[in-house]
């Protein structure tokens, strides 16, 4: 057995040895202690923290060095319970779903859907963007979300069925193009998460006060085949519960790449927005801005 894939089997039995206890206990208490197994690996996973520290200091300048360390703590804690919450739902019926999730603007989406071209639904690396699918699958006849699989395959066959729960249909991130475009013309809500780093394959444009490079296939297509861009922004909320806000379509104008850069630009401060709005709920781990 090679060291990777000894790895991935490490990995993948921890998984397994964790999610019995996780989707026995009430989903706050799921929510909670993987807050407090993010908090921990703050100090334990150096070159992470390290990582997101700089991002911080480089994207948020005008907070001192303190808060830009509890934003850090706080976005470790963040994404420890999104793991744990993620692994939690997995049980969820839909009846419980409708219980634990709050929808605001849903008359955006029904709006966009009734200009029969197909939707994108646009989000980051924010919040509770994952489960988001849930609700958004029951409340759409189809939805397609477009993801790239983890690199160890068990998790990533194991997350693929969490993703399919609900009507969804998952587009692996890699080759997707094709499986993209047939969507929108068969008239489907594509949901894809924007704010990943495309690197030399992408296009530069500014992001949190410095330029980052995206993919702009979402801009490409809207603009293409008309398809309205539907920004969708998903929240922990109380104990146990979420909150999903809806934002009004974007309409996509125009040809060439002076008009896909734009549109991309237009998302991507949408996003921007919401991130300083509570930077703790941002993937700040994420190596953007590298080329």
């Amino acid at each position: 057995m090679s060291g990777r894939t000894f790895r991935f089997a490490f990995e993948y039995a921890g998984y397994r040895l964790a999610r019995g206890p996780i989707r026995r206990m009430p989903h706050s208490w799921a929510r909670r202690l993987g807050g407090v197994v993010g908090k921990a690996a703050y100090y334990v996973l150096g070159t992470r923290r390290r990582l997101t520290l700089a991002n911080l200091a480089q994207a948020l300048p005008e907070y001192d060095e303190l808060r830009r360390a509890r934003i850090a703590r706080a976005c470790f804690a963040h994404f420890g319970a999104t793991f744990f919450e993620v692994v939690s739902a997995a049980r969820f019926s839909p009846e419980r779903v409708t219980q634990y999730f709050r929808i605001e603007g849903e008359e955006h989406l029904h709006a966009a859907l009734a200009q029969d071209r197909g939707v994108f639904l646009m989000t980051g690396h924010l919040g509770a963007w994952e489960l988001a699918a849930y609700p958004l699958g029951l409340l759409l006849p189809r939805l397609e979300m477009v993801a790239r699989p983890p690199n160890n395959p068990w998790i990533a066959e194991e997350l693929a069925h969490l993703r399919e729960r609900f009507n969804n249909r998952l587009i692996a991130k890699s080759g997707a193009v094709g499986r993209i475009l047939q969507a929108i013309r068969e008239k489907a809500a594509v949901a894809m998460v924007i704010d990943s780093r495309a690197g030399a394959s992408g296009v530069q444009m500014p992001f949190l006060g410095h330029p980052a490079w995206f993919h702009t296939v979402m801009a490409v297509v809207a603009l293409h085949r008309r398809t309205p861009i539907v920004p969708i922004f998903c929240r922990p909320e109380g104990r146990a519960g979420y909150r999903i806000v809806i934002h009004p379509p974007i309409t996509a104008e125009g040809r060439g790449e002076e008009a896909e850069t734009a549109l991309m630009k237009r998302c991507l401060y949408l996003i921007e927005r919401e991130i300083r709005r509570t930077p703790e709920q941002w993937m700040w781990m994420h190596d953007l801005w590298r080329y």
